[in-house]
């Protein structure tokens, strides 16, 4: 459970910062702020952009073109006996 308490001149600038507002629940709130603030965060979320499955797998076929490379870099400096201290 987590509480937070925002001052009402920050609560548009932190939008981004309260991602976690996104699943939670307003249990007391007087004045509507934290409905407020919870609708602005579920905006900002279905406003992002959502990746389709070409750009999801270019971003998994880069990982593992990174990881390979530097797997064959490990592999030549224990081959030529490069070591780390």
């Amino acid at each position: 459970m987590y509480l937070f308490i925002i001052p009402l001149n920050l609560q548009r600038q932190l939008i981004k910062r309260f991602i976690q507002v996104y699943r939670g629940n307003v249990v007391y709130d007087t004045k509507g702020y934290g409905k407020k603030l919870k609708i602005g965060v579920e905006n900002y979320i279905q406003g992002l952009s959502k990746k389709s499955l070409a750009e999801k797998q270019q971003a998994i076929a880069w990982c593992e073109k990174m990881l390979d490379k530097f797997k064959e870099m490990m592999q030549k400096a224990i081959i030529d006996g490069i070591g780390y201290s």
